[in-house]
């Protein structure tokens, strides 16, 4: 985060016992004491802005698994898992001994593959936040404005860190208090909690933190909490924990601590549902009395009305560096946005797809799956094959008409906002080329496996790329329009109430209808009634279920949603392990290009578990940690 990467002095002393990390001085001439941090104002706002350093890298491919490894998008073939950690799950590598993912280790030892680890020791900051509650009180200049607003922000973090926590490895130890440094083995050595106790106590955190946190931060402020996200991520939790992975799952009869209690419930409670219905609404209808809404900025000047709905879509990630109209909670890292943007923009300098790491230009090899592109619906808002216009054409028919295949004709506007083809459009460089990624041309196959920036699927990403984003071949530079990364926005409760109605009612009522159209309008589609018309009605049961899946996975493309819904509906450990598709890559004639074929990869996809493997030494540690199926 731009705001709080500045803060990179901070000691904390007092915590030797709890953690043998090394920490940093917040007063950089003097020796600085723990008292230091709380003698003024100026002095707690720095470990204040602290306590956020371990929130996780959205967008990330090095930091965290979501991004890559949720069927929607990924990178080229090549890349080792030293730096490309996601694919540590894709290819079954992931284990107790060596976990590519630092969120649960609280150590030094070198033993973890991820050299970035060292921000990502949450529970180390969830003890940091105690440590700033129990001692706030005593800063002798603070306003009551900033002391609460402080107080709030280290509760949603609690929260937030145990939910982070929580989604990577399921049941997790609760840190329900600060424990002090003089604490027995009885109180450090916890074992994983339920859960449905993991869920009451995130959420008791989130509440916390929304009674004390403004609805909404001005421009300085910006990524920092508010009540807004901590109301939407209590939504989240809910909705997690009334899904299939944690609501009645039999699967997990055998997950059991070592005193047999079960830390998944196998009995089924409908009401889950209800109550994650109700927290989407009181968190969406928050977000609308206090300012928030869907980003709706239609350019009049564009005389078609489509072209206007493709390029609404496109400025709700890039038009400008934040949304604060529809963002609860962005992330503002430089380097995250800088690298996805120079590895998704169509490769520029080297056709070859070698190159030096600063002098190549554009990438172009962090792309949408064939199986992500396929499932953008129709303009009538209906998947290809239930669309009367469409159903009885094969999609991967080459068109000479149009140059390109029949599959990317008559799409909705997120399709084209969002995903590029060959012989489409891109924006970059301050203008609009054509694609060109058939077989030996500029933004495709080098004709030969080695060289690692490479498209594998045939497809680019649009999200998040602004057409202001520059490359200077001759000064071998680059101009960012860097973007803050979505963490939760107005959109997400919309569909979470959706979707929580349907598995409580059995239906779409009135309310969840109109949440889909809400964010179907903005999208440019029909509302959901008038598409499914045309189709002969709305479905029910399992075929609606799919479909609300389905709206969901379309308007959180490229987002890391998927990843962490697939597991909740349980359908990765299917859907991961299919071999995905793409283009026949090398085809240099349109005809040789479009034949689909397998997306080429260096191992054979394994699924091992829903969860992160819990390193070896927290368990050699902590004799009370179970760990997770499937290690």
């Amino acid at each position: 985060m731009k705001l709080i990467n500045k803060y990179i002095t901070l000691l904390l002393l007092g915590m030797a016992a709890l953690s043998s990390c090394s920490y940093l001085d917040i007063v950089p001439d003097t020796k600085a004491t723990f008292d230091d941090c709380f003698k003024s104002q100026a002095e707690c706002k720095k470990f204040q802005m602290y306590l956020y350093q371990s929130m996780p890298s959205p967008g990330s491919w090095y930091s965290v698994p979501e991004t890559y490894a949720g069927d929607d998008f990924i990178s080229g073939r090549k890349g080792s898992v030293k730096y490309f950690q996601y694919k540590s799950l894709l290819y079954g590598l992931e284990s107790p001994s060596q976990s590519y993912f630092g969120f649960w280790y609280t150590g030094t030892s070198d033993g973890m593959d991820n050299s970035r680890r060292t921000i990502l020791e949450m529970y180390e900051s969830i003890r940091h936040c105690y440590m700033f509650l129990s001692n706030i009180d005593r800063v002798p200049d603070i306003t009551e404005e900033n002391l609460r607003t402080w107080k709030g922000e280290a509760y949603f973090l609690i929260g937030f860190y145990h939910h982070m926590i929580f989604n990577y490895y399921g049941p997790c130890v609760l840190i329900e208090r600060e424990i002090s440094t003089n604490a027995s083995p009885e109180e450090l050595l916890l074992p994983r909690s339920t859960a449905d106790k993991c869920a009451e106590f995130i959420c008791r955190m989130y509440d916390t933190a929304a009674e004390l946190l403004p609805a909404k931060r001005i421009e300085a402020e910006l990524n920092l909490a508010t009540a807004a996200a901590a109301k939407a991520y209590k939504a989240s939790m809910l909705l997690t924990l009334a899904s299939p992975l944690y609501n009645g799952n039999m699967d997990m009869v055998d997950f059991k601590n070592h005193d047999g209690t079960n830390l998944i419930s196998t009995v089924y409670d409908k009401e889950k549902w209800a109550r994650a219905m109700e927290a989407a609404k009181e968190a969406y209808e928050y977000c609308e009395a206090n300012g928030y809404l869907l980003y709706d900025h239609k350019d009049n000047t564009i005389s078609d009305e489509f072209a206007r709905n493709v390029e609404n879509y496109h400025d709700v990630f890039c038009k400008n560096h934040h949304n604060p109209e529809e963002y609860l909670i962005a992330y503002g890292g430089a380097y995250i946005a800088q690298q996805t943007i120079r590895h998704c923009a169509p490769r520029s300098a080297d056709p070859s797809g070698t190159g030096s790491y600063y002098a190549d230009g554009w990438r172009g090899y962090y792309v949408p799956t064939f199986e992500a592109v396929e499932m953008y619906y129709t303009a009538d808002g209906l998947p290809w094959d239930k669309d009367p216009k469409t159903r009885g054409i094969n999609p991967y028919e080459y068109d000479p008409a149009t140059g390109t295949a029949k599959m990317h004709a008559g799409r909705e506007p997120r399709f084209y906002a969002n995903v590029g083809y060959d012989r489409g459009t891109y924006d970059i460089n301050g203008t609009t080329i054509e694609i060109h990624v058939r077989g030996g041309e500029e933004h495709g196959s080098a004709l030969n496996v080695e060289p690692e920036y490479q498209n594998c699927t045939g497809y680019f990403n649009k999200k998040f790329i602004n057409k202001k984003n520059r490359f200077d071949p001759t000064n071998k530079t680059f101009s960012y329009f860097e973007y803050n990364y979505p963490m939760m926005r107005l959109a997400e409760l919309y569909l979470a109430y959706a979707e929580a109605s349907f598995e409580y009612n059995g239906s779409l009522d009135g309310t969840a209808l109109e949440c889909l159209d809400k964010v179907r309008s903005r999208a440019g589609l029909p509302n959901f009634e008038a598409s499914w018309k045309l189709a002969g009605g709305i479905p029910a049961g399992d075929e609606l279920r799919q479909i609300l899946h389905r709206e969901r996975s379309i308007e959180f493309f490229c987002e890391g949603h998927r990843y962490f819904d697939l597991r909740r509906w349980k359908e990765a450990e299917t859907v991961m392990v299919r071999k995905p598709k793409a283009w026949n890559l090398d085809g240099k004639t349109a005809e040789d290009f479009y034949q689909v074929s397998d997306m080429p990869e260096l191992m054979e996809r394994v699924w091992k578990s829903y969860w992160l493997a819990i390193p070896l030494q927290e368990m050699n540690i902590n004799p009370n940690l179970v760990q997770n199926p499937g290690y």
